[in-house]
């Protein structure tokens, strides 16, 4: 008898172990997997802001011309986990994904390929819709830079720290275009008219996974992170 509850009670404590040691393999199981079309490729020529081939299939071309989601956009605030410290009067900080110049970048802080880092993009609740997200993997300021430092291969997309998505980013210095179902602030997915100025921002937040190892820094960088979507004319 005292086997037979001895016996029990360890079966149960396995199973509590196993539930525990799984329950991040259940949690993300129904997060999709997510790959990029690829976009136009970022090049720099030999004189300082000659880009010599940024035209076809080019969202960044859309965001300086014409109207398109941003003329909707109601403004974000953008961090990151970790940061590299200024050198030589360059500054690697998380507002440089949303500068619109690939001659800057975000680049982790953290000893080794910053895996596990996030960057987390505080959103208005006003925000129109977002259905796309473009980003220029890597540091595209050179050649190079982009060979020197690590690009990411994988990031995990969170919203409101929900997992939402797992992106399969290319080692390429193309933009990379994900395209996923419309996410915004709840109220705004129920009542896409409402005026929502007095409610609580909402977040989308990238955590590194995996990266391609730079040939001589284990610094990861990514230059620009843009959105598109829906509620712009």
């Amino acid at each position: 008898m005292n086997n037979k509850i001895v016996y029990s009670e360890l079966s149960m404590f396995l199973r509590l172990i196993m539930g525990i040691a799984f329950m991040p393999l259940i949690a993300y199981s129904h997060v999709p997997n997510l790959y990029p079309t690829i976009g136009c490729r970022i090049e720099y020529g030999k004189k300082e802001l000659d880009i010599t081939e940024i035209r076809r299939n080019c969202y960044w071309d859309e965001v300086n011309t014409g109207c398109n989601w941003y003329c909707g956009w109601k403004g974000s605030r953008v961090s990151a986990s970790s940061t590299l410290p200024t050198f030589k009067g360059i500054r690697y900080t998380p507002s440089n994904l949303e500068d619109f110049n690939h001659r800057t970048a975000w680049v982790e802080g953290v000893p080794g390929y910053g895996i596990g880092q996030t960057i987390t993009y505080s959103l208005h609740p006003m925000t129109p819709r977002i259905t796309d997200v473009f980003i220029v993997n890597g540091y595209v300021k050179s050649d190079k830079s982009w060979r020197d430092n690590a690009r990411v291969k994988t990031l995990r997309m969170y919203v409101n720290n929900n997992p939402f998505a797992i992106l399969h980013l290319k080692d390429v210095k193309n933009e990379q275009g994900f395209e996923f179902r419309p996410i915004a602030h709840k109220e705004r997915l129920r009542r896409p008219n409402a005026d929502l100025e007095n409610y609580p921002w909402w977040s989308i937040t990238f955590e590194i996974l995996e990266v391609y190892p730079g040939e001589k820094f284990q610094d990861t960088a990514i230059s620009e992170i843009y959105f598109a979507g829906l509620d712009v004319h």
